[in-house]
């Protein structure tokens, strides 16, 4: 079967898994520190973000600031980006609470910086 990567458990038999099964590659852009590169993340935030595309309104592309490109912004709304203290008072609180797990930790709140330090470590 192309794209076998391993064996899944299953209560009544096994079942073949394939490799998107196992990895979401994310595109991260180009950042403060470095160049744009891809990253192997696990499947769920592959699919949470496919939802969210399905569901939000249309959006321009618009400059990156950084490369001069126009490319496509994932949380935009009107043609503009959405505020980085908007994302942390209010989206990530969210998404916090729908997942049920706290906003904050032993280091203080979970901000979109702690989280994209989460990812590159």
């Amino acid at each position: 079967m192309p794209g076998f990567q391993g064996i899944k458990q299953s209560a009544r038999r096994r079942v073949p898994l394939l490799a998107q099964d196992l990895v979401c590659l994310l595109d991260v852009p180009v950042h403060k520190t470095g160049t744009a590169f891809t990253k192997p993340v696990d499947p769920l935030l592959g699919q949470a973000i496919e939802a969210w595309q399905v569901v939000r309104p249309d959006q321009p592309k618009m400059l990156d600031r950084k490369t001069g490109e126009r490319v496509e912004f994932l949380f935009a709304i009107r043609a503009k980006r959405v505020a980085k203290h908007y994302i942390n008072e209010k989206i990530i609180p969210m998404l916090c609470r729908k997942a049920g797990v706290p906003a904050s930790d032993v280091r203080g709140r979970i901000t979109s910086h702690r989280v994209r330090t989460t990812i590159a470590s």
